[in-house]
């Protein structure tokens, strides 16, 4: 993916178990937990890591212990950053060095790289190829010829290499190219104050790459201009006049700076941009869609929210014209979590499912598999899976008195409580399952119902036994 080698991922992808574990595991248990490579390049690759966090951190604030005993834990201290690591594994890979060089020189002498980077020229064909299977779906492409150079739309080089320094970086102060951040910081601050922006200083860190990208592009006399764009709105769109501080942009890097701020859909932050006087038909037939289907598979929608989804709708619809955001790839670095989340119960995942099929049936080109993650964060948003559970109607019988039932009844409620709406049935017709305390009567009609026997207090195997069936019963 991207060109990067497997064993960067191999290396990114041990970080993120090894931090969700709060007990050592064996190097055979995180070869299970991966599902790929093998227990060699696992163990190779676990001394790589320890080596890494050796280099980047004191002992007392990241260490990975690796016993032959007792396995291998991570321990970090809690206001323990993990990009100095991220850095430290992503910059020893060669695409890296030819992104960080192409993205900002944007063409360099071929003879010059292979004999910095110390590699033979096959070797940089063979990463150019790798690197140029994935930029071509995004419409760049890498030449290598004399020279070896990025080719591709101002923009989209602009907007990938911003997600490219954001996924990996995440903050202006750990991008390794930058020795200097302050004038960028700077700018941020002063386009802060003179938009009147009201940033904190988070988003004024966003700020500065964007500002970071801009300023490296147009130092070497690359432009955006709007004019070879295919983005049909730029006309329409007001804009806040370019402040004086910016002299060498050009008026189209100047809007595309802040058209790239408002779709960023940075938190608590009303864009300068003025949208109100463009019509989007498409963007509008697909909201209209989006609203009807969540109120057919979750709930009827909460008309106070419209704004504000729209807005989400509006600012993905108008950044698709510039990059589609691949999922996969966001998913893949471990700086930023966009992953589903693995507890999300079953029954909201199966729903949203269902909601995705039939609205990735009907909707608009522009939509990907990174708004398909973004839809299920906004019907989470408007929908807490804690308010959408599963309803089980339960028959419960037994010999014993009112006491043992009331309290058995309000046992399994309560273990159950945050993933399954409980209800007990006064006969078995109305009911998905059966419990009782003793096997039923010949006479006693349980309609082929899942039946639990019970002894006494509940254990955990009878909990495990109704987990089972509810899987069953939901599946």
């Amino acid at each position: 993916m991207l060109g990067f080698e497997k064993s960067m991922w191999l290396l990114f992808d041990i970080v993120k178990i090894l931090d969700n574990q709060t007990t050592a595991i064996s190097s055979e248990r995180l070869l299970q937990l991966l599902g790929y490579s093998n227990i060699t390049q696992v163990k190779k690759a676990c001394q790589e890591l320890k080596d890494l966090i050796t280099t980047c951190y004191a002992p007392q604030e990241m260490t990975l212990a690796i016993s032959k005993r007792h396995g291998m834990r991570l321990y970090h201290e809690s206001n323990c950053s993990f990009h100095p690591l991220f850095n430290q594994i992503a910059s020893k890979d060669l695409a890296y060095s030819i992104y960080q060089t192409l993205l900002f020189q944007r063409s360099v002498s071929t003879d010059t790289f292979f004999e910095q980077h110390f590699i033979s020229l096959s070797t940089l064909r063979r990463k150019v190829k790798e690197i140029n299977q994935y930029l071509n779906t995004i419409g760049l492409h890498i030449t290598l010829g004399q020279r070896l150079t990025i080719r591709g739309k101002e923009s989209m080089i602009r907007s990938f290499t911003f997600l490219f320094l954001f996924m990996l970086h995440r903050q202006m102060s750990n991008v390794n190219r930058v020795t200097d951040s302050s004038p960028y910081f700077d700018l941020a601050k002063k386009l802060n104050h003179s938009l009147q922006l009201n940033f904190l200083d988070y988003q004024e860190e966003i700020l500065a790459i964007h500002l970071f990208i801009a300023t490296s592009a147009i130092e070497k006399n690359q432009h955006i201009n709007f004019s070879e764009e295919d983005f049909p709105y730029i006309e329409a769109i007001k804009f806040p006049k370019k402040v004086n501080f910016l002299p060498h942009w050009t008026e189209d890097d100047w809007k595309f700076l802040l058209l790239t701020m408002h779709n960023s859909n940075l938190a608590n932050y009303d864009s300068p941009i003025d949208l109100t006087a463009i019509q989007f038909p498409e963007l509008d037939r697909d909201f209209a869609t989006w609203v009807t289907l969540f109120e057919k598979y979750f709930s009827p929608f909460d008309t106070t929210q419209t704004e504000y989804l729209y807005n989400h709708f509006q600012k993905m619809y108008l950044a698709s014209f510039f990059l589609k955001t691949d999922q996969k790839l966001l998913s893949a670095f471990p700086g930023v979590n966009f992953q589903q989340n693995e507890q999300l119960h079953s029954y909201y995942l199966k729903q949203f499912d269902h909601f995705w099929q039939a609205f990735s049936a009907q909707c608009g080109e522009w939509v990907n598999n990174h708004f398909e993650m973004q839809s299920l964060l906004l019907c989470q948003y408007f929908l807490p899976p804690t308010e959408f559970l599963p309803t089980i109607h339960i028959y419960f019988y037994t010999d014993l008195d009112l006491l043992f039932s009331a309290n058995t009844q309000n046992a399994i409620c309560s273990y159950f409580a945050s993933n399954y709406i409980i209800k007990f049935v006064s006969t078995v017709e109305e009911s998905d399952l059966v419990i009782g305390t003793l096997h039923p009567l010949r006479s006693q009609n349980l309609l082929s119902k899942p039946l639990i026997i019970i002894h006494g207090l509940l254990t955990q195997h009878d909990y495990n036994h109704l987990e089972e069936i509810f899987h069953q019963l939901l599946a």
